[in-house]
C-alpha cells in the first residue's frame, strides 16, 4: 500500500509466477529488432519462450476509486512503439494493440524507479519472450521512455511526467484475448500480446459511471481548480459555519457535503496535486454526490449546482452570501427565472401566457392542460397543441418538456387570449418516486403583475395517466389601447374649471432636473484615477523593461479575492458608513444596472405654485408595462417587482453591463442613486413614461383640478435637462444594495 497526496492505492509490480508447464506450440511472431539501451538485467535465469511469456497472466495493478478500476492514458505519441512491434514479427494485430495500450499507466511501488507503464510490464530480461536480440525487452524499455518525458525546465535527471492524462476505464472487455486469428498452414490460433488487469469495474458500476466520466471528466477540471483553491476551501468553511442560518438549508446540503468531501480528499489544494492525482480527484468527484442516468442522458447534480458556490466564495461578506443563497433557493426565483429564459429563447410575445416550470432533478413528464370556459373551444395540451377560439384568437402549446427523457430547466408554455380558463397539471410519465414533485404555475398578462402558484405532485397520488390536478381558474382581460372617453358630466365640469386651470396652471410641463440645480445636499466623491499613469522614459530599452516590471508587479497583485479575504478586511456594511468612507480619498463606485429597478425624478412647471413641498416627484418603475409609482422604502425583503434596466436607459448601450454611480441623494424619505450616462427610454413599451402629475401632491386650493392634473400625468412626457447631471437612476427601496467599490463587491444596508 502507498499513499500519495491523500490518495491510497495498492501499488507495485506483481510477483512473477513459477515455472510454467510446457505449452502446446503455437505460431510465434518474434523477429529481430534494433537494439536499445536496457535497464533490466540482460542475463536472467527466468527468461521464457514466446509461448510461455504470452501466456503469463500476471495481473497488472489498476487504480481503484469507489469501485471504479482504471488506468491513466498518457497523451504522448505512440508511433515508435507501433513500428517496433511491427518489426517484432510483422504482426499487425500486436502492432495495433501496442498503439492502443502502450501509453496506459497504473500504480507502482514508491521509489521503484518505474513510471507505471502497463504494456509489457512482466518482461523479465533481455531475451524474455524468445527474443535472442531482446526485441520485446527493447520495446518495453521504449514504453518506459515515452511515458517518462522530462518536465520542461528540469535538470538532467529524468523526471517522470504525464501529459494531459485521460481515464481508461477497465472493464471485462477492455483487453482482447491472447488467441486471435488462425494460421492457415497449421490450423492453430495465433497468440498475441495483451494485458491482464488485476481487477475490472463491475457491470453495475460501468453502467453507473462510464457515461458520467466521459461527459464530465474534462469539464470538471476547471471547476475543481476554482473550488479547491486554498482560499476557496477557507471560504467554504466560513459558509459551513453559518449554514444552519439559511431559510432552506436542505436545498444546498447535498452540494455542501459533496464539496466538503472534495476538500477532505484533496488536502492542501488542487494546484499542489500532480497530474495523476488531479485525475484521481476528478474520478472521486464524479463517483460521489448526486448523479442521475437515464439512458444516454446523464446529469451530475452537485457539479451543476456547485456553479453557485463559485459565485458565493468570491462575494464580499458572509451575510451577503447567506442572503444570496436564500434568494436563489426560493422556488419563486429559480423556477420563474428558468421560465423567463425559455420564453426569450422561444421568442414568445403573447400578451397572455400560462406556464409550468419544475426542477431539473425531477425528470418526470409533467404536462400543462388548459381548458377554456367556452363550450365551443376544446382543451389545449400536448395532444391538441393548437386551437382557434370562437373570437379568432389562436391558443397554442408553444413548447413541451421531458417528453422522452429529462431535460435541463424543464418548463412548458401555452399562449392564450382574453377569457376564463381552467388550468390543470398532469404527470404523464412518472420517473421520480418516493418523494413529492414541486412545480410552479405562472399566469402572466402584459401590464399586470404575475400570478405565481406553487404546488406539488404528491407522492401519494394515483400516478395513472389522466389524473390531472386542477390548479386554478383564471380570467385574462382585454388589453385596451382605446382612448378614454370623457362623460358628459365630466366635460361640463372641465368647462367650468377651465379658467382656473389657465390662470393657475397655464400650459404645465415636466422636466427631469439636474442634481446640481436642486439646492439639496447630496453625496458626491472624488472620482480621480486610483493609479497614476506610467511615466515613459526617453531610453527605449529602459522604458520597455519598466513596463515589463510594472506589468509583472500588477499581475502579481491582480487576483480574484475570496470570501475569506473579504471577511478578514471588512468594508462598510451600511450606506451611511460607505458615504463616510467615500468622503475621503479617491473612489470608484459601480453597479450592474440589470440588478436594479429604474427611476427618475421630475419637477413640474406651472404658472403658480400648486403642489405641496418642493415639487420634486419620484417616478419608480416597480413593474414593467406599468406607469411609475411613488417610491417607498420597504423594510424586510419587500417586493422589488419585475422592472429592471435595459439598454434603452443608456446613451452608451454597453453601460448596461456595468456602469459608474455619480452620487447619492436622500429625497422624499428615500435614497436615490444617480447613475452616469443615463437617459429616458423614449418609445419603450416596457416603460411608459409619466410627467409626475400626481393628484395627491396638489395643495388643497387645487383639489378640484385633480382630474385634469392626473390626465397630464400620462400625456405630458418629461424633458431632460441639458445641464448638469440628470436625476435618473434607481430608488433604493430594498433593505440592502449590492455595489462594487474600488473593484470590491459589497452589500450595504440602506439605513
Amino acid at each position: 500500500m502507498s499513499s500519495v497526496d491523500g490518495f491510497v492505492f495498492v501499488e507495485g509490480e506483481s510477483p512473477s509466477p513459477g515455472p510454467s508447464s510446457a505449452p502446446t506450440p503455437r505460431p510465434s511472431c518474434c523477429s529481430p529488432e534494433a537494439r536499445s539501451p536496457a535497464s533490466i538485467p540482460k542475463e536472467c535465469s527466468n527468461e521464457r519462450t514466446y509461448e510461455e511469456y504470452v501466456r503469463d497472466k500476471t495481473p497488472a495493478k489498476t487504480y481503484e476509486m469507489n469501485g471504479v478500476h482504471y488506468y491513466l492514458k498518457n497523451s504522448v505519441p505512440s508511433d515508435k512503439i507501433t513500428n517496433m512491434m511491427k518489426g517484432h514479427g510483422g504482426c499487425f494485430i500486436c502492432a495495433a494493440r501496442a498503439k492502443k495500450y502502450c501509453t496506459l499507466i497504473g500504480p507502482v511501488a514508491k521509489n521503484s524507479g518505474l513510471n507505471g507503464s502497463v504494456f509489457l510490464r512482466n518482461i523479465r530480461g533481455f531475451k524474455d519472450g524468445g527474443c535472442d536480440d531482446g526485441c520485446l525487452y527493447n520495446i518495453r524499455k521504449a514504453v518506459e521512455i515515452i511515458n517518462s518525458r522530462p518536465t520542461v525546465g528540469s535538470n538532467s535527471k529524468s523526471v517522470h511526467s504525464i501529459q494531459n492524462p485521460k481515464v481508461f476505464l477497465v472493464t471485462e472487455d477492455s483487453f482482447p484475448p491472447i488467441e486471435e486469428g488462425i494460421d492457415e498452414e497449421t490450423g492453430l490460433t495465433f497468440e498475441h500480446i495483451t494485458i491482464f488487469p488485476d481487477k475490472v469495474t463491475s457491470s453495475e458500476n460501468v453502467a453507473k459511471y462510464e457515461v458520467l466520466i466521459k461527459k464530465y471528466m474534462d469539464t470538471i477540471r476547471p471547476r475543481l481548480e476554482k473550488l479547491l483553491e486554498p482560499s476557496a476551501i477557507a471560504s467554504v468553511k466560513i459558509i459551513n459555519e453559518r449554514f444552519s442560518e439559511l431559510e432552506r438549508p436542505e436545498h444546498w446540503s447535498s452540494m455542501m457535503k459533496w464539496i466538503t468531501g472534495l476538500h477532505n480528499k484533496v488536502g492542501k489544494g488542487y494546484q499542489f496535486l500532480n497530474p495523476r492525482n488531479k485525475v484521481h480527484i476528478g474520478i472521486f468527484a464524479l463517483t460521489t454526490g448526486r448523479s442521475e442516468i437515464d439512458g444516454d442522458t446523464v446529469v451530475h447534480k452537485d457539479f451543476h449546482q456547485s456553479s453557485n458556490m463559485v459565485d458565493f466564495i468570491t462575494m464580499t461578506s458572509i451575510d451577503e452570501v447567506l442572503r444570496e443563497m436564500d434568494r436563489r433557493s426560493n422556488p419563486d426565483n429559480y423556477m420563474v427565472s428558468q421560465l423567463n429564459r425559455r420564453l426569450v429563447k422561444e421568442n414568445i410575445t403573447s400578451n397572455h401566457t400560462i406556464s409550468l416550470s419544475w426542477a431539473e432533478e425531477n425528470t418526470d413528464d409533467l404536462d400543462l392542460h388548459v381548458v377554456p370556459i367556452d363550450p365551443n373551444c376544446p382543451e389545449i395540451y400536448y395532444g391538441r397543441k393548437e386551437v382557434i377560439s370562437p373570437s379568432g384568437v389562436k391558443y397554442r402549446l408553444d413548447f413541451d418538456a421531458n417528453v422522452e427523457k429529462g431535460e435541463k430547466a424543464p418548463c412548458e408554455n401555452i399562449s392564450v387570449g382574453p377569457g376564463t380558463f381552467e388550468v390543470y397539471v398532469n404527470n404523464y410519465t412518472q420517473r421520480t418516486f418516493h418523494k413529492d414533485i414541486p412545480f410552479t404555475v405562472v399566469l402572466r398578462q402584459k401590464g399586470s403583475p404575475d400570478k405565481i402558484i406553487e404546488s406539488y405532485w404528491r407522492i401519494c397520488r394515483n400516478m395513472q395517466r389522466g389524473t390531472k390536478i386542477l390548479i386554478t381558474t383564471h380570467t385574462f382581460t382585454e388589453i385596451s389601447s382605446v382612448p378614454i372617453e370623457m362623460s358628459k358630466k365630466a366635460a361640463n365640469r372641465a368647462e367650468v374649471l377651465n379658467s382656473k386651470w389657465v390662470s393657475s396652471m397655464g400650459n404645465p410641463s415636466s422636466e427631469v432636473p439636474s442634481v446640481e440645480s436642486l439646492g439639496i445636499p447630496y453625496n458626491v466623491w472624488d472620482k480621480g484615477l486610483l493609479r497614476e499613469a506610467p511615466v515613459f522614459k526617453p531610453n527605449v530599452d529602459e522604458s520597455f523593461m519598466d513596463m515589463a516590471a510594472s506589468t509583472k508587479k500588477m499581475g502579481m497583485q491582480k487576483h480574484k479575492k475570496y470570501l475569506c479575504e473579504y471577511e478578514a478586511g471588512k468594508m462598510p456594511t451600511t450606506l451611511s458608513g460607505l458615504l463616510t468612507m467615500l468622503s475621503t480619498g479617491k473612489h470608484k463606485v459601480e453597479v450592474s444596472p440589470r440588478d436594479f429597478t429604474p427611476g427618475y425624478v421630475t419637477k413640474v412647471n406651472t404658472k403658480e405654485k400648486v403642489v405641496k413641498g418642493d415639487g420634486l416627484i419620484g417616478c419608480h418603475f416597480k413593474d414593467k408595462f406599468s406607469i411609475p409609482v411613488d417610491p417607498i422604502h420597504v423594510k424586510g425583503s419587500g417586493d422589488s417587482g419585475n422592472a429592471r434596466f435595459n439598454s434603452n436607459w443608456f446613451k452608451n448601450k454597453d453601460s448596461i453591463i456595468s456602469t459608474e454611480i455619480d452620487s447619492f441623494i436622500f429625497i422624499n424619505k428615500v435614497w436615490f442613486m444617480i447613475i452616469k450616462g443615463t437617459c429616458l427610454p423614449v418609445d419603450d413599451n416596457n416603460f411608459p413614461l409619466c410627467g409626475g402629475f400626481r393628484p395627491t401632491d396638489l395643495s388643497a386650493n387645487f383639489h378640484d383640478l385633480r382630474d385634469r392634473w392626473g390626465f397630464c400625468n400620462t400625456h405630458v412626457i418629461p424633458g431632460v435637462t441639458n445641464e448638469g447631471t440628470p436625476m435618473i437612476g434607481s430608488f433604493l427601496t430594498e433593505e440592502t444594495v449590492v455595489l462594487t467599490v474600488d473593484s470590491k463587491r459589497i452589500t450595504v444596508k440602506v439605513d
